[in-house]
């Protein structure tokens, strides 16, 4: 099982993530803002996103982000609201994806490429 929050790699039957500390039990983190809401709530008691997207094999971006970073953008959001900014953007393919992903399945190459973002997130944060 993975931490929503971290994406730290836990045992099944843990409660709390030991790299985090986020609770593991009945939560869901939000597409939006990345909060942790509980099991069964339609929308996000944060920011008010619909939930019903989450579990599904698509994840937002924002998944990857550090926890750090998502708190600062949200409560430095009005300030930065209109303003522009520069931005690096980084494109990185994976060759004979599509084949590797009919040998592996949709499940197992879901996982492969949560890991690659994990690992390509890591260095870009740091």
């Amino acid at each position: 099982m993975r931490c929503p929050r971290c994406r730290h790699e836990t045992r099944e039957r843990a409660r709390f993530c030991g790299a985090c500390g986020a609770p593991l039990e009945s939560s869901v983190p939000c597409p939006r803002c990345a909060a942790l809401n509980p099991r069964g709530q339609k929308f996000c008691d944060i920011c008010g996103e619909p939930l019903s997207s989450v579990g599904g094999p698509a994840r937002d971006a924002r998944a990857y982000t550090p926890r750090y970073l998502v708190d600062k953008i949200l409560t430095t959001r009005s300030a930065i609201e209109g303003e522009r900014k520069q931005v690096s953007v980084l494109f990185a393919d994976v060759v004979d994806s599509m084949r590797l992903a009919d040998r592996l399945g949709a499940q197992e190459w879901h996982r492969v490429l949560d890991r690659v973002f994990e690992i390509l997130s890591s260095a870009i944060h740091r």
